[in-house]
């Protein structure tokens, strides 16, 4: 009995889907003289005759490789040796990144499962032997994970900006964008963002995706912090431990910005309700309370205008009470249009947020 259990956890483990992009630092590599890299030269100072940023890249056993970096970018993956002065010398680093399940799908709209990463190290070895560098990935040091979930939401991006305002994150700086909300220091990320609208941007064909699907990424961007986080320092690691990417994403998730309780969605509801109010006050009306409640029933309440226009004439007992009706309703739908711009959504923040807060952390 235990031992089926046992399967059946590692089974589970297995299908984990949280991978994207992966950053490895190799720890030991080797560069073929013919290697299909692209090096960029040192500055020069004309008036010393001094090279800037002259460095050893490598030694390839036939001639000695300088400069200030060497490159080679793909739709697969991205290759730098650069080397960083410090005070024992210079250091040498070389580093590959790339979106786990672009590798192997060309696409990355789902996050990546065991099955998926182990295809992609495969590959990405091999694309690197025949570029001409040669090392085991699974030695290398992780420099940066991203972990993510693909919402399938109930409404589209816009509607969900306002519950993302509220969302106030530990020692990180919460930026605004059009079409996504990043919370971020030096060592973490986390963003959530309009995952159709990045790869209609991309020209990758979206064809039987949730036209409402929205990303929740949260990136590590440093070794140290990856370390920290997940006690896991290299790629063998992390593919020893993939179910527990899972288990430290959602971690994260709730200690920055998912901490609120069913209570606490309660007190968002009010706050955002207050909100509304509030903005129908500062139009300098005082009947902003009655002008609300229209809005609210409007917006949220009557979902085909011209079908309630009809059937209030169907049912006014002469042409002038229609007509009389048929105004008031005129007049509500502007007010619902107002508040549409505040707040889009027919569901209150606290809806919202409950929504994201089940689908991102989620087992």
């Amino acid at each position: 009995m235990l031992q089926s259990l046992y399967l059946v956890g590692v089974l589970e483990a297995l299908k984990t889907r949280m991978l994207d992009t992966l950053h490895l630092c190799l720890t030991d590599f080797r560069i073929d003289p013919d290697a299909g890299l692209f090096v960029r030269p040192s500055d020069t100072d004309l008036s010393r005759g001094e090279k800037m940023r002259d460095f050893l890249l490598w030694d390839d056993g036939e001639q000695e490789i300088r400069g200030r970096k060497a490159f080679h970018n793909s739709h697969k993956l991205n290759f730098d040796v650069e080397s960083y002065p410090g005070e024992k010398g210079a250091t040498v680093s070389a580093m590959v990144g790339f979106s786990v399940p672009k590798v192997v799908r060309g696409h990355n709209y789902e996050p990546a499962d065991y099955k998926t990463t182990s295809e992609a190290v495969i590959v990405v070895q091999q694309y690197l032997r025949d570029l001409g560098v040669h090392t085991n990935l699974k030695d290398a040091t992780l420099s940066r994970v991203d972990a993510c979930r693909t919402l399938q939401v109930e409404e589209p991006y816009l509607c969900y900006q306002h519950c993302f305002q509220r969302l106030k994150g530990s020692r990180v700086q919460p930026r605004e964008y059009p079409t996504s909300y990043l919370w971020s220091n030096t060592r973490q990320e986390i963003s959530m963002y309009d995952k159709i609208l990045e790869m209609k941007n991309a020209r990758h064909d979206i064809t039987g995706f949730h036209p409402n699907s929205l990303r929740a990424e949260l990136r590590w961007k440093k070794a140290q912090k990856i370390q920290e986080v997940t006690q896991m320092k290299t790629l063998k690691d992390l593919l020893q431990n993939m179910d527990h990417v899972k288990s430290c994403y959602n971690t994260a998730m709730q200690q920055q910005i998912f901490k609120r309780d069913l209570d606490g969605v309660y007190v968002m509801s009010v706050e955002g309700i207050k909100e509304e109010l509030l903005y129908f006050k500062a139009q300098g009306s005082r009947f902003y309370f009655t002008n609300w409640l229209r809005a609210v029933a409007m917006q949220r309440g009557i979902g085909d205008f011209d079908a309630a226009v009809q059937a209030v004439q169907e049912v006014a007992s002469n042409r002038m009470t229609a007509s009389r009706h048929k105004k008031a309703l005129e007049e509500y739908r502007l007010e619902a249009d107002r508040l549409e711009l505040f707040a889009p959504s027919r569901r209150n923040i606290g809806e919202l947020y409950s929504e994201l807060r089940t689908k991102v952390l989620c087992n």
